[in-house]
């Protein structure tokens, strides 16, 4: 750490996969929709610090502050130790913020802890149990304020380090050294994390992905855990490129649209004890479909999608843009109101918006401004393809894909049977 006349000089890493975590949207994803990157509650860290409609949680943020330090010894014990943390992982907690070179050392401080032990008590409060009544906290435990303060927890550009979190809990509410009754034990942070976050439809996963989470080494941030959450094993222990690169550089076409699927004998169905991301391709049983985990677009999801796939995109090395294949996927099934239809009627998706032509215009905005070049979907189409490609299948789904027009098929062909073998009865009598 640099310090001169309390400001600080900040090494910028160059490297576009640094260790860098908490940094602005780039600007042609921000342009699609500035909305869904900007806090509307409450800012978290130095970017939206003076973000007008977040200037009223700060009378909330002094309440919650005065609050935890009845959790801990005492608030100046807590700011001590809390400096001294601070000063020991200083440059690695300022590289977080690449765009915050600009802040006075005392400033980014004195906002990482304020902030920090406003999440912490809020996630305390919405525990289960909850450590503090609900009644002592109106208006932040209304739906809509939760579900506002949620979806700012989750935005790439307003987050804390996961580690300065982790370690400030554990220092000061669940491990500080002080013996507690069995009634003010804490659970551990990450169990408060999904505890408070096990709401959200798109973490509505298997419980092996959640007991993963907590054996994790790191995340990041919020972002990058509910990211995590939506990844299945296999996706996580496979070496990065195995399951996902082209054979001999080959280009994969995108799959075909959901009605497209259904015309040629490949229907969906919907499992449940499985992460959001988690598609697979069955054919072995004869009747072939996809296998789709459910997934709910509400008011909410977009902000969610859009703030995953940014950070994966800028964070995450190619093979591993899980999040974003998952949304290109939904992009090539989804191309018309009776694609969502179809699989609204197989309860693989449901959704809040007013029309079906609402949630494909959705889908479309979601997949522009960024790229991807490889997927973890790409053994999966390829199968799919094969099984379209199928000059059987192909007959079969054609002629013989119903009761109907399997009859119709065969009078027909018994038709133009009669019709040939007279003609050639005709013939022979002729001569």
């Amino acid at each position: 750490m640099a310090d001169h006349q309390g400001e600080i000089s900040i090494h910028i890493p160059t490297d576009p996969m640094s260790t860098e975590c908490c940094s602005k949207i780039p600007e042609i994803l921000r342009k699609l929709n500035p909305e869904a990157y900007t806090p509307l509650l409450v800012s978290i860290g130095p970017i939206h610090y003076y973000l007008a409609p977040c200037t009223e949680m700060q009378q909330h943020k002094v309440k919650y502050k005065k609050d935890f330090s009845s959790r801990v010894q005492n608030m100046e014990t807590l700011q001590h130790n809390y400096k001294d943390f601070i000063e020991s992982n200083f440059e690695m907690i300022v590289n977080q913020y690449p765009h915050s070179n600009h802040w006075r050392t005392k400033k980014i401080c004195e906002i990482i802890l304020e902030d920090a032990v406003f999440i912490l008590e809020h996630f305390l409060r919405n525990s289960s149990p909850p450590a503090t009544p609900k009644e002592d906290d109106y208006p932040l435990n209304t739906p809509s304020y939760f579900q506002t303060i949620q979806r700012d927890l989750l935005l790439v550009e307003n987050q804390l380090p996961f580690f300065v979190l982790e370690e400030l809990y554990k220092r000061f509410i669940s491990h500080d050294g002080t013996p507690k009754p069995k009634d003010q034990e804490y659970p551990r942070f990450r169990n408060l994390c999904l505890d408070y976050f096990s709401n959200l439809p798109i973490c509505l996963g298997n419980q092996k992905e959640k007991e993963r989470v907590v054996r994790h080494d790191s995340f990041k941030h919020f972002a990058d855990l509910v990211r995590y959450l939506c990844l299945p094993d296999y996706f996580h222990d496979a070496p990065h490129g195995s399951r996902s690169n082209n054979n001999r550089g080959q280009q994969i076409p995108g799959l075909k649209s959901a009605t497209k699927l259904k015309e040629v004998g490949i229907n969906f169905k919907q499992v449940n004890d499985r992460s959001l991301i988690d598609i697979r391709f069955n054919a072995w049983s004869g009747k072939p479909y996809l296998e789709f985990p459910k997934i709910i677009i509400d008011d909410l999801a977009e902000v969610i999608l859009r703030n995953i796939i940014a950070f994966e995109q800028y964070h995450y090395n190619p093979n591993q843009h899980h999040f974003s294949a998952y949304v290109r996927l939904l992009n090539d099934l989804i191309d018309t109101p009776e694609d969502v239809a179809l699989l609204v009627d197989k309860y693989v998706l449901v959704h809040t918006l007013d029309t079906n032509e609402e949630l494909v215009t959705l889908i479309k905005k979601l997949n522009k401004g960024w790229v991807i070049n490889s997927s973890i979907y790409n053994h999966m189409i390829r199968a799919a393809w094969g099984y379209c490609d199928s000059a059987w299948n192909h007959l079969k789904f054609t002629y013989f894909r119903d009761l109907w027009r399997t009859s119709s098929t065969i009078v027909g062909f018994a038709v133009f049977v009669f019709t040939t073998t007279n003609t050639v009865r005709a013939f022979v009598d002729g001569f």
